[in-house]
């Protein structure tokens, strides 16, 4: 009985074992499947959705941007795992990932490994630029440290010189609007002071300082981050223009088919022409960022002469003033964007088409504006809306000066009997008229029209824009759109329609998303309507996450020294925003007012307001981020600077009136006491 029992036991005791040992090898087996090494160790996990590939952390996917990252992360090929889109878009979306992983080291100093070095965190400042965080950390040896060599440290230790210089900077800016405002008289610019350039110095010279100081801290910022990747939507632009600087014909196309997918297509071509300010720094970007500084530092220049145009001298050196102070050289001396040369081209080209509306030799200024505006609309096709006003304006003026040359001659002295000789008259004054407007327009799209033909021999399709437009148009009008910028996914609608257009078609992904938006809008007008209100309204954002140079909150407050929060900083932000609309609203409004009958100076100012009316209302159909408002910028400023002048006079008008009051009463009470 004893042995039988014994027998059962060991039995049964093997049967344990060996099911334990099925189960411990079964289990082995499939966690090897999945992601776990013979060693138990954990290794990221990497998901690849056709070509992109998703390092997978917390839940939440971020996109490889850099393929140094393998080298960094000491990824594998074999660890990549492809799964279809559906599934890809059931995991949240994170941060790019640009950078390494995040060690800390025994001594419990932070290090960020960066393209194949590790660099020392110094500087609070170091993790945004990077999207990365202090959490990334994970502990590390020495020797995992020193398997990567030791290059400049991320992060910048706070210091208050430019505060300092900021605060410096503002004071000055007030003291010349108050002073200058007050004291010089319109007719102050045509006194004769002495030589020109004593002349130009005694009425801009102080606008010249301030704007030398502006510049100083602007380099001082850029020189702050050099470790910055390129920027969002930049490495496309980099590498285009890297592409042609290697001596590569623009009559070809790179890999990435970079020059139809961009939305500026001159952008890349400016970078490349613009390559000797990079070899100065032994081809770093921060050269880029450095020409950035000097574009934004013309801007006050062209802002004031658009100023003087339109209000006046007064209006000019302030709104040159507010160019300088704008909070917006954040962003166009930092962002390797196109918007601020955008801004200076557009700028630039509504002087002309003012100036060429106010002279009455159109036949030259309206070649120099074809040839600007043809600048502009290479830099960003969408301008195209703004050619529609600008030419009726432009047409409707010459006109106007054609048909009163024609009134003053004895010609129309014999026509007036003739109601159909008069009729055609007419018409031949409109048509003469309308020849220097086609020309102009001539002008402006051909570089537009040349390139469509330049992608109908290398692509075999007659392509204008961008390829992503057809996905920010569809990013804008999706049923969970929220206006901005958003990652979208296929709905199963997409792949039904891929049958529709060819494979090979370089444009198939965007005519896709362009017939699933137009239908959208179709089905439900009154959410796009809605939407697009809310598009305008994010127009006028100020400082947001999303969009408008990420982490730009944390690099300014570095750069301030740590004394202004966060907080603090989008607070102020917003302050000014609200301020500077207030005056760009007086300065429309009373325009009439202030302007009296000068009907040249009102059309002008009409132009500007059509001008922004209508980049603005382009947005209702794609997106609106903040960011996109920079190109109309000078034109706003100007009304910034138009509206602080005729507040400041208002103010000064009243306070005149009110002082000559007392007086007029003072000697009334001192009779009126005698008298009793």
């Amino acid at each position: 009985m004893f042995v039988n029992r014994y027998a059962s036991a060991t039995v049964h005791g093997l049967i344990l074992i060996a099911g334990l040992a099925l189960a411990s090898v079964q289990f082995q087996t499939s966690v090897s499947a999945n992601g776990l090494d013979a060693d138990g160790q954990v290794h990221p996990r990497l998901i690849r959705s056709m070509t992109a590939i998703y390092l997978v952390v917390n839940n939440k996917r971020r996109l490889v941007a850099n393929p140094q990252v393998f080298t960094d992360y000491r990824f594998q090929e074999a660890w990549i795992e492809q799964i279809p889109d559906d599934d890809l878009n059931r995991v949240g979306l994170g941060p790019d990932l640009i950078a390494g992983p995040v060690l800390r080291d025994p001594s419990n100093r932070i290090w960020i490994v960066y393209q194949g070095t590790r660099r020392l965190v110094v500087g609070p400042d170091a993790y945004g630029p990077m999207y990365l965080r202090p959490d990334d950390a994970i502990d590390a040896t020495q020797s995992d440290l020193e398997a990567y060599p030791e290059a400049r440290s991320f992060g910048n230790r706070q210091t208050l010189v430019p505060l300092g210089t900021s605060v410096i900077l503002v004071a000055g800016g007030v003291l010349i609007c108050l002073r200058r405002v007050a004291s010089i008289p319109e007719s102050h610019t045509k006194s004769a002071i002495g030589s020109k350039f004593f002349r130009a110095w005694h009425l801009w010279g102080d606008v010249a300082v301030l704007v030398a100081i502006s510049a100083a801290l602007k380099f001082w910022f850029v020189s702050l981050y050099p470790w910055l990747p390129d920027g969002a939507d930049a490495p496309a632009y980099v590498g285009g223009a890297r592409y042609l600087q290697a001596g590569n014909s623009i009559m070809t196309e790179d890999q990435n088919g970079t020059f139809v997918s961009v939305t500026s297509t001159m952008y890349p071509m400016l970078l490349a022409l613009t390559g000797w300010v990079t070899m100065l720094t032994n081809g770093n970007v921060i050269g880029w960022k450095f020409l950035q500084v000097v574009c934004s530092s013309l801007m006050p220049w062209v802002v004031g002469a658009l100023g003087n145009e339109l209000y006046g001298f007064r209006t000019a050196r302030v709104a040159a003033v507010i160019a300088t102070l704008s909070p917006l050289w954040f962003y166009s001396a930092e962002l390797l964007q196109y918007e601020l040369w955008l801004g200076l081209a557009i700028g630039l080209g509504t002087l002309l088409v003012c100036r060429a509306v106010s002279t009455q030799r159109h036949r030259y200024w309206w070649v120099l504006c074809g040839v600007v505006w043809a600048g502009i609309l290479f830099l960003q096709v969408k301008t195209a809306v703004l050619l529609a006003p600008i030419s009726l304006i432009l047409w409707y003026s010459i006109f106007v000066t054609i048909s009163r040359a024609s009134q003053s001659g004895t010609e129309n002295i014999t026509l007036r009997g003739n109601a159909s000789r008069l009729a055609l008259e007419r018409m031949r004054l409109i048509a003469v008229s309308a020849i220097p407007v086609v020309a102009f327009l001539s002008i402006s799209v051909s570089p537009v029209i040349a390139w469509g033909f330049r992608n109908l021999s290398v692509h075999n399709e007659f392509i204008i824009g961008s390829t992503g437009s057809g996905t920010l148009l569809w990013m804008g009008s999706q049923p969970s759109a929220t206006g901005g910028y958003m990652q979208i996914s296929r709905p199963q609608s997409y792949y039904e329609r891929e049958k529709l257009f060819p494979n090979q078609s370089v444009t198939r992904n965007a005519r896709i998303f362009a017939s699933l938006a137009i239908d959208n809008i179709v089905r439900d007008p009154t959410k796009f309507a809605l939407l697009g209100m809310t598009k305008l309204e994010r127009f006028w954002w100020t400082i947001s996450p999303d969009r408008l140079g990420e982490y730009l909150e944390a690099r300014t407050v570095s750069f301030l020294g740590g004394l202004v929060t966060s907080t603090g900083i989008i607070l102020l932000s917003k302050f000014t925003q609200y301020v500077v609309l207030f005056l760009a609203c007086i300065a429309i409004m009373r325009a009439r007012n202030t302007l009296g009958n000068d009907s040249i100076h009102t059309k002008n100012i009409s132009i500007a307001i059509i001008i922004i009316l209508t980049f603005w209302i382009t947005h209702i159909a794609f997106i609106a981020e903040p960011r996109y408002r920079l190109p109309i910028a000078p034109l706003i400023q100007v009304f910034e600077g138009a509206g602080l002048v005729m507040m400041v006079t208002s103010l000064q008008r009243f306070v005149t009136q009110r002082i000559g009051r007392t007086e007029d009463l003072a000697p009334d009470q001192s009779d009126s006491t005698v008298a009793v």
